[in-house]
């Protein structure tokens, strides 16, 4: 079987962050004998940097943009820089699979590539499935009505649609009018190779991390729909209250001069590390080297975040949003607080930092936790609708 998968958000180069889901997606597929092409966007400054090595059995069929314009939530509010996008990504996406000629087309994210995918499934006269990662339906469905059309479109032409989280899918149920018997529920899984227990001693000496225990951590963009102003202010609160400790802030986005200042008003200068972007195999790294990975987010789809960090044996603290309550499940490893909540967060704050109970549970559980959330389940999950989709479609 030949598979072409569409994706505005896929490695680039060795050490790209971006899309490294999708990739392992590609790789286990490529694995188990089946064909892959990738279609995505790379940038074209970054020519000098080492080229990007393919798991066999997977092309990559890159199409060049501008650094700013990887980011969809840039161009998404800008609905003719996004339909120039798109524009261009069609058209590399048409000549590969014009020269590949897959069975299927596998979309992530419903905008832009699922509209792109889509449309390119109904010419070729095969399959389309369009996989829903959370912010497409969350954030760029909602940012005026192109984006909404264009994504309901996308969904309701899919020979089925796949979500990250059942919350999602009901999501494209009630408001782009997919038929329920064609959803499909796909989390994104876990490489638990990756993202498993190490010593602490070695992940604080692999890192020269040296700061004072214990250690909350963030990972993700530093944007609004974060809820990184709720965090700051409930460690701030936790500071205040007489328990120490040190806030790991790993990423970078354009909230990043407004929660600095908030820091310095704060007193915080010394408590609060920026420590940028980090290359995505440092991860594992700064969860077990850290007591808590702490997620306050506004919006989420199902963010793998929570489950990297619970493999690893890293208690999470998440606002209960999306999927999140989801993928922890039952893990007692586990809290939740309702987002923007900064009372809620600084009394679970207070006690992850301050009481190990919580960090025991999440170190007892994270074997248990990483079987059931291992990547290669997904896999075979979306081996089993590419064949059951093809199957349909020949007939």
């Amino acid at each position: 079987m030949r598979v072409t998968f569409l994706t505005h958000c896929f490695p680039g180069w060795e050490g790209d962050t971006k899309g490294h889901v999708v990739f392992a997606f590609a790789g286990g597929l490529a694995a188990r004998g089946i064909e892959v092409s990738v279609v995505s966007s790379t940038v074209a400054e970054r020519g000098a940097a080492a080229p990007l090595r393919l798991p066999d059995g997977v092309r990559f069929a890159p199409f060049p943009v501008r650094e700013e314009e990887r980011d969809l939530k840039a161009i998404a509010s800008r609905p003719f820089r996004l339909l120039a996008q798109m524009w261009r990504f069609r058209r590399a996406a048409a000549r590969e699979v014009g020269r590949f000629k897959p069975h299927l087309i596998h979309s992530f994210w419903a905008l832009p590539a699922g509209v792109i995918g889509a449309s390119l499934a109904r010419r070729h006269g095969i399959p389309h499935i369009a996989h829903c990662m959370g912010s497409d339906l969350r954030v760029f469905a909602k940012r005026n009505a192109v984006t909404r059309w264009l994504t309901g479109r996308a969904l309701r032409g899919s020979a089925a649609v796949a979500g990250v989280s059942r919350d999602l899918l009901q999501c494209a149920v009630d408001d782009h009018g997919v038929d329920p018997a064609r959803c499909h529920h796909i989390c994104t899984g876990v490489d638990s190779e990756i993202f498993r227990p190490i010593p602490r001693e070695r992940a604080e000496c692999e890192l020269g991390v040296s700061t004072p225990r214990p250690r909350a951590l963030f990972v993700g963009e530093l944007t609004a729909i974060k809820g990184l102003d709720t965090l700051i202010e409930a460690f701030g609160r936790v500071r205040g209250a007489g328990v120490q400790g040190t806030l790991h802030l790993i990423g970078a986005g354009d909230q990043m001069d407004s929660l600095r200042g908030r820091v310095e008003q704060m007193g915080l200068g010394d408590a609060v590390r920026f420590e940028g972007w980090q290359p995505h195999g440092r991860i594992p790294l700064w969860m077990n080297a850290c007591d808590v990975l702490v997620l306050p987010s506004l919006s989420e789809g199902t963010p793998n975040v929570v489950m990297e960090a619970l493999c690893c044996g890293c208690p999470v603290i998440a606002s209960r949003v999306g999927g999140t309550a989801e993928a922890v499940g039952n893990c007692r490893g586990a809290a939740l607080f309702d987002a923007g909540d900064a009372d809620q967060l600084q009394s679970h704050l207070r006690d992850a930092l301050s009481t190990p109970s919580l960090s025991e549970a999440a170190a007892a559980g994270a074997a248990d936790f990483a079987s059931a959330h291992g990547i290669e389940s997904s896999i075979s999950l979306i081996v089993s609708l590419h064949r059951e989709s093809v199957r349909e479609g020949e007939s």
